[in-house]
């Protein structure tokens, strides 16, 4: 037996297929006698592809002049399904307000979805990331000036000096850290001049916000010091008006590096030192310029009498013509004299003078005394 199928069984109906239908469809077959039989048939259509679209790129964004937050226009993608039909999409932010609403600091994530009819759905995350913490105002730590510790370059400088800034508004929270210029911790002492402290706020995304150089400055405001040694005493060299001295030259000293000892008056260690009294001055400089002095006498006394030798006399002289005396012609009379300091003199006790030139000696003998006197008033004595 033959049988043919009706070409009905082919034909369809120029329907649009909707996103999920049932279909019933008739079938017919014949024989070549013309017997038929039908039957219906179901077919069911599903979409099982979810529609699909471009997750729009992240947004990076500074906040708003004065702000804590950003405002930010998002776009909504644009989905497409392969039925044609997206029922639903939509963004859900991470901090479940609207999308129109301000973006505050840190990031904030949107949830695109689409879905269509047969709930098939399509999703991405979109980050919006508004940078910073819109600090408005900090209160930082003041300059510093101070005095070195006593006998040290440096000082110790206490916590509340250097204190975390204080914040006065912000939008988020904020902490400190600060780093010294030369590398030290900030408890160990900071030396004479300047150090910076360079401190940063950060923020919970350890984010630098802000940073500022507080200045911490150290005057060395501690003089110097110097000792000179005692007074010193000593008699003359022999046949010297004076007397060679020797003595430890005093250096200074002081908190800081960097003090230089001159001798201001007086004579160096090792020099002749003249009869009577000479001051040594000794100065101390340091860094700054501050200075210190002492001073010590050196002290020579001429112990040496002055020496004096008499002239020797003829045994006797004429009276001159007509008179009964003797006028001396010259200085043969006078005596020689020297001693270890100049400004020596000497006089006699006939006439008191240095000279016996033009004396007039009466008849007789007559004796002279000559007296020889050094600068300190030490006399040598010589009868004629």
């Amino acid at each position: 037996m033959l049988v043919a199928l009706s070409k009905k069984k082919y034909q369809q109906t120029a329907l649009p297929v909707p996103i999920k239908v049932q279909m019933a469809l008739p079938l017919t077959v014949t024989d070549m006698g013309g017997n038929t039989s039908t039957a219906t048939a179901t077919v069911t259509v599903e979409d099982k592809t979810a529609p699909v679209f471009t997750c729009p790129t992240a947004i990076m964004k500074d906040p708003d002049a004065g702000k804590c937050y950003a405002t930010i226009t998002v776009n909504e993608p644009t989905a497409t399904d392969q039925c044609g039909i997206v029922s639903l999409i939509h963004g859900t932010r991470s901090d479940l307000k609207a999308l129109t609403d301000p973006y505050p600091g840190g990031e904030t994530i949107i949830t695109w979805t689409a879905a269509d009819g047969d709930n098939n759905i399509f999703s991405c995350q979109q980050s919006i990331f508004v940078s910073g913490s819109a600090v408005s105002e900090i209160q930082w730590p003041a300059n510093v000036t101070v005095g070195t510790d006593p006998g040290k370059c440096t000082t110790s400088i206490s916590s509340t000096v250097l204190d975390a800034p204080n914040v006065v508004t912000s939008c988020g929270n904020l902490s400190f850290f600060c780093e010294r210029s030369d590398e030290l911790y900030t408890d160990q002492p900071f030396p004479k001049g300047v150090t910076t402290v360079t401190w940063y706020a950060y923020d919970d995304n350890f984010d630098i916000q802000d940073s500022y150089d507080q200045k911490i400055t150290v005057e060395d405001l501690e003089n110097p010091a110097i000792t000179c040694t005692s007074n010193i005493n000593v008699t003359n060299d022999a046949g010297k008006c004076g007397a060679i001295v020797t003595f430890v030259a005093p250096v200074g000293t002081d908190n800081c590096p960097e003090a230089t000892t001159v001798q201001t008056a007086g004579l160096a260690t090792g020099s002749l030192f003249p009869v009577g009294t000479t001051t040594n001055t000794f100065v101390v400089t340091d860094a700054v310029g501050r200075t210190a002095t002492c001073s010590f006498t050196v002290t020579v006394a001429d112990i040496e009498l002055p020496t004096i030798t008499c002239a020797t006399p003829d045994a006797s002289y004429p009276a001159n013509n007509g008179v009964c005396t003797y006028t001396v012609p010259g200085t043969a009379l006078d005596p020689t004299f020297a001693d270890n300091c100049t400004g020596e003199s000497v006089k006699n006790n006939f006439n008191n003078t240095a000279s016996l030139k033009d004396a007039i000696f009466p008849l007789g003998k007559t004796t002279v005394v000559w007296t020889a006197t050094d600068v300190q008033w030490q006399y040598g004595h010589m009868q004629l």
